[in-house]
């Protein structure tokens, strides 16, 4: 009711536009004579037009385009329209965040057809975080159809979208001296489709399938763990730091002795290298490229690099895009030189940086991240 009486008499025009970095810009360099480097990348105009696969398809770089758009124009919609107050350079109240996330989730849901995990959305809203998703029964019944129709009236529908879910969200920091690289692989895959597969895998694959599925669930809430308590101590950036000249290929190969930094960072190596060695059994016994074979070779190679504690495919995996994490600046340059010569060509470092904040109004990204770009 609210949003309707400020609605009165008022006309919007809404224009989206999306970060270079959600979308491929490789052939846009090649157009231009340009090499497939970050510092390239950020001397692109900002919000360039997406190009598109030989299929006709967006090239996506794979890093959650559709839930960060769909999440900016809800939070944009909002303030316009005084529902919540979006200021600059300061993040959302928890209430307003809430209200956010429910109405963008609700809206990506029912763009994308089916309701997901959400955690590309709560990323958007909240910033980097260990997610525990909504029951899906906040939705089912109370989206569209897709001929637009619906059984429920506005106000049920928004009492149940306006609600308290039962989703969890705790904040999360990476330590000061890990840094996070992401490659533009421009391969294209469609996410909804890969999920669905996947999930079809674990619901008809019996005990083995679950017992799979568990495991890696929890592989990776062990990586968080020991991400969380390295970020939580202090004092120990030049311990690591001397370090990173270290190569971590094969981590799971090595035995894990002594103590201090090393030990740490080569066990969390392994636990990385665990967690990508299970999403791919998880790809392979559900016949999806998770991690496929030409990601494998590229990963491999990147782990390779001096001071990369860990290289994998983000979100749903595929062939978008790809990570790495690092020790300090020095290892990031030599990860970036090396992915500059991967006899392939294939592989863009992407300018983007890894920030904590989620939705916020914030113009000083493009400088921040430009300034960064050009040091590497």
């Amino acid at each position: 009711e609210g949003m309707k009486a400020a609605c009165e008499g008022r006309v919007v025009e809404v224009t989206i536009r999306g970060d270079n970095d959600f979308y491929s810009q490789q052939d846009t360099l090649k157009q231009q004579g340009l090499e497939l480097s970050t510092s390239a990348l950020a001397s692109l105009p900002p919000f360039g037009p997406p190009t598109k696969h030989a299929d006709g398809g967006i090239a996506k770089t794979g890093l959650g385009s559709s839930a960060a758009l769909v999440t900016s124009l809800v939070g944009g919609l909002l303030t316009y329209f005084d529902m919540i107050k979006l200021e600059k350079g300061a993040v959302l109240t928890p209430e307003q965040a809430r209200q956010v996330h429910n109405v963008a989730q609700a809206c990506h849901c029912y763009a994308q057809g089916k309701i997901g995990s959400g955690f590309d959305v709560s990323s958007a809203v909240y910033g980097s975080q260990r997610y525990i998703r909504f029951s899906p029964t906040y939705l089912k019944g109370n989206l569209p159809e897709s001929d637009g129709s619906c059984d429920k009236t506005g106000s049920e529908v928004s009492s149940a979208i306006l609600g308290k879910w039962d989703n969890s969200v705790s904040p999360f920091s990476m330590p000061s001296y890990l840094h996070v690289v992401l490659g533009d692989v421009c391969g294209g895959s469609n996410t909804p489709s890969m999920v669905s597969k996947v999930l079809k895998w674990k619901k008809e694959g019996g005990q083995e399938a679950l017992d799979l599925w568990n495991e890696l669930g929890n592989a990776n809430l062990s990586t968080f763990e020991l991400l969380s308590s390295l970020a939580q101590q202090s004092g120990h950036e030049e311990d690591a730091l001397s370090l990173a000249s270290e190569v971590f290929e094969h981590a799971e190969e090595k035995e894990l002795s002594g103590s201090g930094m090393k030990k740490d960072l080569l066990d969390l190596a392994q636990r990385f290298s665990k967690s990508r060695r299970l999403l791919r059994d998880v790809g392979i016994a559900a016949d999806v490229p998770i991690e496929p074979q030409e990601q494998c070779a590229l990963l491999d190679y990147s782990m390779k690099v001096p001071g990369v504690v860990a290289a994998g495919v983000p979100g749903a995996g595929g062939y978008d895009a790809i990570f790495a994490i690092c020790i300090g600046d020095d290892a990031v340059k030599r990860l970036k030189q090396a992915w500059s010569e991967w006899e392939h060509n294939t592989v863009c470092a992407l300018p983007c940086l890894s920030r904590d904040c989620g939705l916020c109004e914030d113009s000083s990204a493009y400088a921040e991240k430009a300034e960064k770009a050009s040091t590497f």
